[in-house]
């Protein structure tokens, strides 16, 4: 806002605001800015697989997280603003020691134990969900009842029904043969041999869900070994899903201190977190590659049916997208995000 005072123009630093709802993120194909976001999701692989997921595609980065602060966070990064452009391309890294889920069939047989272990290739808690996970049950054959099909559910529906089969191999070969369940699973007898035939007493009843799905929060620990991955990495922009500042102080020493080039650390912190207490930890950040956000932001609920209060980390990761669509060294004010306005 300009200001005309004693034949002399003062403008003072200010915010534009526009209400948009329900816009679908998009891929910028202008931009060239590259931003690592470092935190927690419902599913993929994780930094203790030494994977880092990249792309250019919103969706495709939103189908392997499935859900999570960061999946949102990444929304905002690759759509900040109806006029102006977003991130190029986002690499996430999943800082969690999150685990996979296993299913097991076992079977004695005049004291000869088999056993054989369905392993799931995704990590999560969602995989061990007693009614939407991944649900199995081993019945009886139609055409041969001395032989066993193994039945899957996912999300309430079956997913899969294996051929027949009279031995543990195929049931293995069952599982390789079909593209979409071995995308899904691994298999392998671990007690026992495959040529093993599978027993009436492997059969089940019911439907048994996976189990040993773990999505536990990130640490210091997973949060200092992610960044570890992301050493050698040309990117431009770092961003953590996280609302601590212990956690902020982690990316901001990694940018100045580690990052192959030049890159520039964004963060926000807690809902309600008080003028005060922004200026003192801007204070603890005082470095030019290291911005601080504030404060709260309203946006549009993700369903479309009213609006809700989110905290600053969120309104720093609009400003890390349109930071990253900008041309270089263009300045962050007097610009238009996604949000319904400030809430400090």
């Amino acid at each position: 806002m300009s200001q005309y005072f004693d034949s002399k123009v003062f403008i003072e630093p200010s915010s534009s605001v526009r209400i948009i709802t329900n816009v679908a993120p998009s891929p910028n194909l202008i931009a060239t800015g590259v931003v690592v976001v470092i935190g927690e999701s419902d599913g993929g692989l994780t930094y203790e697989d030494n994977i880092v997921y990249r792309s250019t595609q919103p969706n495709f980065l939103k189908d392997i997280m499935r859900d999570g602060v960061a999946k949102r966070c990444i929304d905002f990064i690759f759509n900040p603003s109806i006029k102006y452009s977003g991130a190029n391309e986002v690499i996430f890294v999943r800082a969690q020691q999150a685990t996979k889920a296993t299913m097991t069939i076992t079977q004695t047989v005049s004291t000869v134990t088999t056993t054989c272990v369905l392993t799931t290739k995704d990590k999560g808690v969602y995989l061990s969900h007693a009614t939407n996970g991944y649900l199995w049950k081993l019945v009886v054959g139609v055409v041969d009842t001395a032989k066993s099909i193994l039945m899957l559910k996912f999300e309430g529906n079956v997913i899969w029904t294996s051929p027949e089969c009279g031995t543990y191999q195929a049931l293995i070969d069952a599982v390789a043969a079909n593209t979409f369940i071995s995308s899904l699973f691994t298999i392998a007898v671990t007690v026992g041999v495959a040529s093993t035939a599978i027993d009436i007493t492997a059969r089940t009843a019911n439907y048994a869900a996976v189990i040993g799905g773990t999505s536990p929060a990130m640490t210091g620990t997973t949060i200092d070994s992610a960044l570890a991955l992301c050493a050698t990495l040309n990117a431009d922009f770092y961003f953590i899903a996280s609302e601590t500042n212990t956690n902020h102080a982690k990316i901001a020493s990694f940018v100045t201190n580690t990052a192959e080039s030049k890159a520039i650390a964004f963060f926000g912190g807690a809902v309600a977190e008080t003028v005060a207490q922004a200026k003192v930890r801007s204070l603890a950040f005082n470095a030019e590659n290291s911005v601080l956000c504030y404060p709260d932001i309203y946006v549009a609920k993700e369903d479309g049916s009213g609006s809700e209060s989110l905290s600053p980390m969120y309104f720093a990761a609009h400003c890390v997208g349109l930071a990253a669509g900008l041309p270089a060294f263009s300045p962050l004010t007097y610009k238009t995000i996604n949000i319904l306005g400030f809430n400090p």
